[in-house]
């Protein structure tokens, strides 16, 4: 059994020199057994090892026991215990949960608050091949993924504490072979009573559905066991595949959806997980089905959307998936004032005005010479003064809207434009449009209108300027007569 013990640790790099190890131990046989391994091998690896009992106040003078087994199993042993008496159920009525969710959450709350006490970045816990296999099963009973397949990994971060592992020396060993061993070298356990109660789920597949297995065909949970392992040799690859093509299609809150389609089908569904767990900040409660009706999404028309848990939604536009909290209009944040109506602008004086995000507007008026070289970018231009016969404004996209396109005044909708230009909507919302009337002159960094540019016979000019904002010295900001 030691030198079975010893291969898994090495074989998964569970352990290094002189760490220090945190050990759940409960009483049971396999953690038991967890920690007279890990004590056998202690100054071999030079370990320093601290156990973690919980009483849950759930089996009265059973729980009770337990506490004190435990305090004397360690106390022989000459190993720090550390006891956490807690109310379980109470906690399960206070927070939603079931005693058996409620007694997990609890549990790993107290090991990773004791392994940031001693500085531990190992936690050590007595899963056996019989509960991996469980597991296993009890994925496929309520529906899962290839995640589900995988079963119980031999190491992992704890949930939330991304600085400790969770390491399971025993996963590979049955239960069976556990008590055997502990039987060998004389060393008594406690048993659970509530362990052999067909209420829970986890006990109906371990008393029933486990041992009918075995019946039909002997070593169900090595099979188990065998499968669980290619399922992570192919999960890994998937996940590796989706974090390479994640790192170029996202963006903020974005998907491109190109790169998301040229993804084989695994890798697809994995990319999309990402995206909506990560955007959600949580993986509970996101399951197979949200991931399939946001790849739905990408057969869809542009616009349409699909509501997740969290309060999120994902909604298909040109060329990627959008995610945002639920109602969310405009999502750049920082709001220019012309958001909320209508800025009138000042073009015989000139002026500056906020567009939000850090950029301002500039405009000036002056006189034109035929040596002047107008400005060609997209974000600085200039209009015949003398052709703009209304007054001017800054606000966002109104229905109506529309383009001079060409210089004899022919029109193009906006809205068109902002189709053909593959505008996404929720961008198009909170885009700044300078207009007289219905008739946009200039969308910086879109488009311009065409009728009022400089000709022949211009004498005045009118220069618009987009430019970000610069920070002066003692921190005020260069705007100069900002409206």
């Amino acid at each position: 059994m030691l030198n079975r013990f010893e291969k898994y640790l090495e074989e998964y790099k569970m352990l290094d020199r002189g760490e220090q190890v945190v050990v759940g131990v409960s009483g049971g046989a396999d953690s038991v057994c967890l920690l007279l391994l890990l004590n056998e091998v202690k100054s071999e690896y030079g370990l320093l090892i601290s156990a973690v009992h919980i009483n849950h106040g759930i089996r009265g003078g059973e729980a009770d026991r337990d506490e004190d087994f435990v305090r004397r199993l360690c106390g022989r042993l000459g190993i720090e215990c550390r006891v956490f008496r807690e109310n379980i159920p109470q906690y399960a009525r206070e927070n939603g949960l079931t005693e058996e969710e409620a007694g997990r959450k609890v549990r790993y709350i107290r090991f990773a608050e004791v392994c940031r006490q001693v500085n531990s970045v190992k936690l050590a816990v007595a899963h056996n091949a019989d509960d991996h296999a469980e597991t296993v099963l009890f994925n496929i009973i309520r529906g899962s993924s290839l995640s589900g397949l995988c079963g119980i990994r031999p190491v992992s971060t704890l949930e939330g504490e991304n600085g400790i592992s969770v390491i399971r020396p025993l996963l590979d060993i049955t239960k069976k072979e556990i008590t055997k061993y502990l039987i060998s070298i004389g060393e008594q356990w406690c048993e659970d009573s509530t362990n052999s109660e067909e209420g829970y789920s986890r006990n109906y597949i371990r008393n029933t559905l486990m041992p009918a297995m075995e019946k039909m065909r002997g070593g169900v949970s090595e099979h188990i066991r065998l499968l669980s392992c290619e399922a992570r040799e192919a999960e890994d690859f998937i996940r590796a595949e989706a974090e390479r093509l994640y790192l170029r299609a996202c963006s903020g809150d974005r998907l491109d959806i190109g790169i998301c389609e040229s993804a084989p089908a695994a890798v697809k569904k994995e990319l999309i997980y990402r995206f909506i767990t990560e955007k959600a900040g949580h993986k509970k409660d996101i399951h197979r089905i949200h991931v399939l009706n946001v790849l739905e999404l990408l057969k869809n028309q542009v616009g349409k959307s699909v509501d997740l848990p969290y309060d999120i939604t994902v909604r298909r536009e040109y060329g990627h998936l959008y995610c945002c909290k639920k109602g969310l209009s405009d999502p750049r944040g920082e709001q220019g004032s012309f958001l909320n109506k209508e800025v009138m602008l000042d073009t015989d004086r000139g002026g500056i005005y906020s567009l939000g995000e850090g950029k301002i507007l500039k405009i000036k008026t002056f006189s034109y010479d035929k040596t002047f070289e107008i400005p060609s970018g997209k974000f600085k231009v200039w209009f015949d003064a003398d052709k703009i016969g209304q007054q001017l404004v800054l606000r966002v996209p109104c229905e109506g809207d529309y383009f001079c396109s060409y210089a004899d005044g022919r029109k193009k909708k906006l809205a068109r434009l902002f189709i053909d230009e593959k505008i996404p909507r929720e961008e198009r919302e909170g885009l700044p449009v300078i207009a007289m009337g219905h008739r946009c002159l200039w969308i910086p960094g879109l488009r311009r209108d065409e009728a009022a540019r400089i000709g022949e016979g211009s004498k005045r000019v009118l220069e618009f300027t987009v430019e970000k904002e610069r920070k002066q010295q003692h921190g005020t900001q260069d705007k100069g007569n900002v409206y």
